[in-house]
């Protein structure tokens, strides 16, 4: 059996809704346009007063706020993605979510101990896990995963656990295939 335990934090629940999105091809191309579309706009507006209009004050201000555009636009995108993750869950949820919890990989299956209480989840029920550099991921559906901020892990080795979860997954999986061969025949 391997453990680790960590502190989730409000920031944290957000990340996996980050982690998605982030992936997108939709959102790649909306920051795309955001990062580079709209300040070049804004520096061609801007060399047009310049060099037409003689107006070098609203030039340099077109262009300051182009490149400010281009550096803030992906954390004013991430501020609005953790807006509306926070409008999906009420205070108590909120509450419920955060704090120590402690993941338990079982022989049988996985155990999250949480403020609230116990969950077992077996192995078959398990998709995949996924590391960032500051999150692990155990993605029970596609878009819902437990989420581990490698920030706060308080006990264990965040590599071992993945490792060992990996290998019952795949287990789980082989086990399933084996099973659904026997009834076809």
């Amino acid at each position: 059996m391997i453990e680790i335990r960590y502190q989730m934090r409000e920031k944290d629940i957000s990340a996996l809704t980050q982690h998605q999105v982030k992936n997108t091809d939709s959102f790649k191309k909306g920051l795309r346009r955001h990062k580079v579309v709209l300040p070049l706009v804004l520096l061609a507006v801007a060399l047009v007063s310049w060099t037409i209009y003689k107006d070098v004050v609203t030039a340099v201000m077109l262009a300051m706020v182009g490149i400010i555009w281009a550096i803030a636009s992906p954390f004013y995108i991430r501020w609005g993605i953790t807006g509306q993750v926070k409008k999906m869950y009420t205070k108590d949820m909120w509450q419920s979510m955060t704090g120590i919890h402690t993941l338990k990989a079982t022989p049988s299956a996985l155990v999250d101990i949480s403020p609230t209480g116990e969950s077992t989840t077996p192995w078959d029920e398990i998709l995949r896990t996924e590391r960032t550099r500051k999150y692990a991921f155990v993605f029970y559906e596609l878009d819902v995963a437990q989420i581990v901020p490698l920030e706060t892990l308080n006990e264990g080795n965040i590599d071992e656990f993945i490792d060992f979860v990996d290998g019952k997954i795949e287990e789980a999986d082989k086990f399933a295939e084996r099973r659904k061969k026997n009834k076809n025949k």
